[in-house]
């Protein structure tokens, strides 16, 4: 079991196993605190996402349009489709079980960037620019921010992460597991 908690953002995730590119789908758990919000727009265009509420309530943004889910509700995410998500209360932890289809490397990427993070603040934006655009270079087929266009994107991305190499700012980051 792999637990990444990020105290500072009031976020927690638990991965139960090693991360396997060929898997089917990789199951986690996300406790988001009270007035959090979760992750900023992005799009998986090779995945399907299930979200599952077994504690408090979640509001989810999914192609602009907002929903609010209820404890033991259910929302699945389609490929190609944006969305965030985050507490919904001020008063209690939001607890979700999310699945991803196919697994790909989204528990590696999670892994990788949540510990980068933690070692430099323990908040999302505290993990340091050329080890996220490492990171997110390594799976940039399968994780997309809509407010970049894919060209630009992928130069930025593909730039730091080569300068992040010469600098030697990737000798904490785990290598991406060869596909089984």
């Amino acid at each position: 079991m792999y637990v990444f908690d990020l105290k500072e953002q009031g976020e927690n995730l638990t991965f139960f196993g090693e991360p396997d590119s060929s898997a089917p789908h990789v199951d986690f758990e996300c406790t988001i605190a009270p007035g959090k919000d979760g992750p900023d727009p992005h799009v998986h265009p090779l995945q399907t996402e299930t979200f599952h509420v077994t504690g408090g309530q979640m509001r989810a943004i999914v192609n602009g349009e907002e929903k609010i889910l209820q404890t033991g509700e259910t929302i699945v995410i389609e490929p190609g489709q944006v969305h965030s998500f985050s507490n919904a209360t001020e008063d209690e932890p939001l607890k979700l079980k999310i699945r991803m289809e196919p697994a790909l490397n989204f528990q590696w990427f999670m892994m990788e960037a949540a510990a980068s993070a933690i070692r430099n603040g323990s908040r999302w934006k505290d993990a340091p620019l050329l080890e996220i655009c490492y990171i997110l270079n390594q799976v940039v087929d399968e994780h997309d921010f809509p407010r970049l266009p894919a060209p630009v994107k992928r130069a930025f991305v593909g730039i730091l992460a080569r300068m992040a190499i010469l600098l030697k700012k990737t000798d904490k980051i785990n290598p991406i597991p060869l596909q089984k």
